[in-house]
């Protein structure tokens, strides 16, 4: 679960124990989590909106400003941003403040806790039927929510995840588009390759979470392959065929997932986790 240590900016619900409203930011440390349970939810002040967007960041002042610049940006602005400061020790914290727009809510960690128990927070801290989440250096094309919820608007209750394309910018240039398409059975498919993607591509039910739980928090590097498996075995995962985020991939700056190791170890995490269901694959 999460614990909420600190106070919340724009004055979350004053039913959760240990809160002091403030402006600015909610400090919290999560509790490490097995598939992380989500029930209930919190939100800005006043806040009415389909769409809880997560963005976690960890010491990136700029980029984290341009990823929540192309949120403002989208046709659909039935949003709140939740960002989820994961210990940064530079300016990160005063570039988000600096973005003067009511619908972001700031929530700090106090020490630097990894992706998933960021995305966690963030999940945590929202209230919207559906939750998206974006890495603080993706951005999304201006009309993404737009389509995503006119997916859900005309389907049944059976459909749980939506996601769409991206194009992976890399720092020389090139540019790598990965256009998704209908897979047949998910649930096999993604127990040995993750067709979907990362995070940013992807908008979830909120019910849906609190039913299977959030992020696993003793996963590395294959967290939302374990989360999209875990959707897929209950629910209908809905893709749409266009390229609708920007995936930035610096050669100077390797994300977790170019980290080797990491990705070896990861792996292993969840070939451990899901060894019944990869037996009878």
């Amino acid at each position: 679960g999460v614990v909420v240590l600190g106070s919340w900016g724009r004055c979350g619900p004053p039913a959760l124990a240990g809160l002091r409203c403030n402006r600015g930011s909610a400090e919290a440390r999560p509790a490490p989590a097995n598939d992380a349970r989500i029930s209930g939810g919190n939100s800005v002040e006043g806040a009415h909106t389909q769409v809880s967007v997560v963005i976690p960041v960890h010491n990136r002042p700029v980029a984290v400003r341009r990823a929540i610049d192309s949120v403002l940006a989208q046709t659909c602005q039935d949003f709140e941003i939740i960002v989820v400061d994961d210990g940064s020790t530079d300016d990160t914290v005063a570039a988000v403040e600096a973005i003067a727009d009511p619908r972001i809510l700031l929530v700090r960690h106090q020490r630097n806790l990894g992706a998933s128990p960021a995305r966690n927070s963030g999940i945590r801290a929202g209230s919207s039927p559906f939750v998206a989440f974006l890495d603080s250096d993706d951005e999304w094309f201006p009309t993404r929510l737009e389509k995503l919820l006119t997916v859900f608007a005309s389907a049944t209750d059976e459909v749980g995840f939506v996601y769409t394309g991206a194009e992976r910018v890399f720092s020389d240039g090139s540019i790598l588009k990965e256009v998704p398409r209908d897979r047949g059975d998910l649930a096999r498919v993604l127990l040995t390759d993750n067709v979907i993607g990362g995070t940013s591509v992807g908008i979830v039910r909120r019910r849906v979470l609190q039913k299977i739980g959030a992020f696993d928090e003793n996963l590395r590097y294959t967290e939302e392959l374990d989360l999209w498996l875990r959707i897929a075995e209950r629910y209908v995962i809905r893709c749409i065929p266009e390229l609708l985020v920007r995936v930035s991939q610096p050669m100077d700056r390797p994300r977790l997932s170019l980290n080797i190791e990491a990705v070896s170890d990861g792996r292993e995490m969840f070939y451990r986790k899901h060894r019944e269901k990869l037996e009878k694959h």
